[in-house]
């Protein structure tokens, strides 16, 4: 009975929407078959996620690090990768740099607060450039612009982790990897109180070990 203890409960969690679908409920099934007396709320949301407030045990975001009042650890790197569905490269052909984008059919991703679109980061020799694409479909939500370049409406610039499945099954390929820019990161953030929870505990390894050890 030992294992078990402070094994049965609740852990509440606060994600980004993508990441809370592609990442976190693989990671739940996954600690659930080893822990099934654990049970989670996961709330998905793209704004940041007051914990404390809302008395979430663990949240998630992605972009710059969190703020001074919580623990926070770095999961890994967000990559941007340029990709194309194998039949977008058989209607328009292959583009063989940034110069050839601009004649290529692209789609663009709109700040979900803001409405603008975001340019496209680049990577030219060290330096992270900003570049605007001739956009055929904008969208305000990652899920939607993945479905996009997936059906091959256009090229998308989008991030690696999002879309690992896709770029190793072939549904995606990526175009001019020489562009790629580790800007942001994936973080998890809790609380400073003294005691956490030993599900809490275990839940937070979990996600180091599998998120960390890219043989996942």
């Amino acid at each position: 009975e030992e294992s078990k203890q402070g094994m049965d409960g609740m852990i509440r969690m606060a994600a980004p929407l993508a990441f809370g679908t592609r990442i976190l409920v693989p990671l739940i099934d996954g600690f659930q078959s080893i822990h099934p007396d654990v049970h989670f709320d996961l709330m998905l949301s793209d704004d940041f996620v007051d914990i404390v407030t809302l008395r979430v045990d663990i949240g998630f975001r992605t972009g710059q690090s969190p703020d001074k009042n919580v623990i926070s650890r770095k999961l890994g790197d967000i990559v941007s990768v340029i990709c194309a569905s194998p039949e977008y490269i058989e209607k328009y052909g292959m583009p063989r740099d940034l110069n050839d984008i601009q004649s290529h059919r692209c789609t663009g991703f709109l700040h979900p607060q803001t409405g603008k679109e975001l340019p496209w980061e680049i990577n030219v020799n060290g330096e992270v450039n900003y570049i605007h694409v001739p956009s055929v479909a904008r969208f305000n939500n990652i899920e939607a612009e993945i479905e996009a370049v997936k059906r091959g409406i256009g090229i998308g610039q989008l991030s690696e982790y999002l879309i690992k499945k896709e770029l190793e099954e072939g549904a995606l390929i990526q175009l001019i990897p020489d562009t790629r820019v580790p800007r942001l990161g994936i973080y998890m953030y809790y609380s400073e109180r003294t005691k956490i929870p030993t599900r809490v505990r275990q839940f937070i390894d979990f996600c180091i070990l599998k998120m960390t050890n890219n043989d996942q």
